[in-house]
Order: C-alpha cells, then structure tokens, then sequence
C-alpha cells in the first residue's frame, strides 16, 4: 500500500502545472493583424519569463474577437504602462507568437 501511495505522490508532483509563461511592466510598442483574424503585439521595457520556444518573434496573438482585442488596442493607443501579461505556453493562433490568457492594463497611478 506504502508503494501505492509514494506512486500516486510521484505521479501527482510530476503532473504539477507549467510555469506561467507571460511578461511584467512594458508598453505595447508593436500591434499588427492577419487575414485570419488574429490580432498580434508586442511588449518593450518588460521582463519576459517562461515563454515558451514557438514565440520566436517575442509577439503575443489573441482572436480579433476576444476581449483582449480592444484592451490591448486602448493601451497601445494611449501608450499605458502594462501590469501582467500571461500567455498559454502554446502558439496555436500564430506558429511564431504565444496565445494570449491573461492581460493587465495599470491604472492611473500606475501598477502596484
């Protein structure tokens, strides 16, 4: 039973969730669009951490319909200071730009 359970321990520690792969602080410096809908950008003055090998170009993509579209549309516009960005460790919309999960926008008094 004792090996059962260092077993069932083992598999479990190994099925631990990936590293969060994303970028802190920076600007959207970079916004662009393809004939399939997909709406791609790219941060500057930020720490990238985890991305994963298949965002060769550094960019994040996200469908042009998603409600990140006109998040990320209004802080490069206005030039906002950007809190977290996190994407899903997968290049799925663009073989060379990480999918977009998570995007956090500071507010005036800039993030904490």
């Amino acid at each position: 039973m004792r090996v059962f359970l260092a077993l069932v321990l083992i598999c479990f520690a190994t099925l631990g969730g990936a590293a969060q792969a994303g970028t802190a602080g920076g600007k959207i410096v970079h916004v662009g669009t393809t004939s399939n809908n997909v709406l791609l950008f790219r941060i500057a003055g930020g720490v990238d951490t985890n991305r994963p090998a298949c965002a060769v170009t550094l960019r994040y993509a996200v469908d042009k319909d998603s409600v990140h579209a006109p998040v990320i549309l209004t802080a490069f516009a206005t030039g906002k200071e950007l809190g977290t960005v996190a994407g899903t460790g997968n290049c799925t919309f663009m073989s060379n730009s990480e999918d977009l999960q998570f995007i956090e926008v500071c507010p005036l008094n800039g993030c904490s």
